[in-house]
């Protein structure tokens, strides 16, 4: 499953997304064309209903935010907004 955090709570969760599939499929396709690093990220874009799909109060990123990105069997990571 694919979980996606920050300081309003979580704001995407699909504990059903088969995500192992999909990223392997996303990486290897990524790999053809340039060489992945430990440390890399890769942004496949936003689902429907977040940021300013979510109504009637859109949520959006602050300066200072803290955002974690959890995908179940591969762990967590998290990063701040500049």
């Amino acid at each position: 499953g694919l979980a996606n955090k920050m300081r309003t709570g979580t704001v995407i969760a699909n504990p059903d997304l088969n995500v192992s599939q999909n990223l392997k499929k996303i990486i290897s396709t990524l790999s053809e064309y340039m060489v992945l690093r430990t440390g890399d990220i890769i942004v496949t874009g936003t689902p429907e209903g977040v940021g300013a799909g979510i109504k009637p109060n859109p949520r959006f990123l602050r300066i200072g935010d803290t955002i974690e990105v959890e995908v179940e069997s591969l762990g967590a990571q998290s990063m701040k907004a500049v």
